[in-house]
């Protein structure tokens, strides 16, 4: 998973340059397609990010807990330790998520028709309260 990450980390910083490039700027179909999968990499190169920084806590705390005979520091880094596996948990499971392949029809739009239908006022109340719901 984590080469599958890192491939597309650098995939974002290549896009990153492209995207800064006249070249890519001048061609407009090419540019938009460059920012519409800058914006989708994003948000998993932010995951990984934050990933990065929650594994040097946790190596960090690890290493205070090896070495430091103050218990006060001991505490610390026992809670310290705690959080960073509970957020290393959570981060990994939105990285997985943020990871599967993504439906093309996700991004186009729809129209969706309520109607009131038999059941007179209350149907019609009903179907307010759906519309707003969407």
């Amino acid at each position: 998973m984590f080469q599958k990450v890192e491939k597309l980390v650098e995939e974002y910083r290549e896009i990153e340059r492209k995207l800064g490039d006249n070249d890519y700027i001048k061609n407009q179909a090419e540019y938009t397609k460059l920012g519409r999968r800058h914006k989708e990499l994003s948000k998993i190169v932010d995951l990984h990010g934050q990933l990065k920084r929650v594994l040097a806590d946790l190596k960090d705390a690890e290493e205070i807990l090896a070495h430091e005979n103050d218990e006060s520091l001991r505490d610390l880094a026992k809670d310290q330790l705690k959080e960073a596996k509970e957020k290393h948990i959570q981060l990994e499971e939105a990285l997985k998520v943020e990871l599967l392949p993504k439906d093309p029809d996700d991004l186009r739009n729809c129209i969706v028709e309520i109607r009131a239908g038999a059941g007179g006022e209350e149907a019609a109340l009903f179907g307010g309260e759906l519309a707003r719901m969407y």
